[in-house]
């Protein structure tokens, strides 16, 4: 596991589709995509997505504790 590892967060509000969000962080070169939307919160999920291998990794929450 790394510690201290700088890391660059943004939030993506503009209620983009996936798809766009996801060719933006590619063209923009970002290295970890973090897709959490309605259905993710009312599942208990999310998904981090590493761009460059096209590997998604899905992680499980308690459902409603981030809504």
């Amino acid at each position: 596991m790394q510690k201290d590892v700088d890391r660059r967060i943004e939030v993506e509000l503009s209620g983009k589709k996936v798809n766009k969000a996801m060719e933006r962080a590619n063209r923009e070169q970002i290295p970890e995509v973090i897709v959490l939307g309605e259905n993710e919160l009312q599942n208990g999920f999310f998904d981090i997505k590493d761009i460059a291998s096209g590997v998604t990794t899905r992680v499980r929450y308690p459902a409603g504790t981030l809504a």
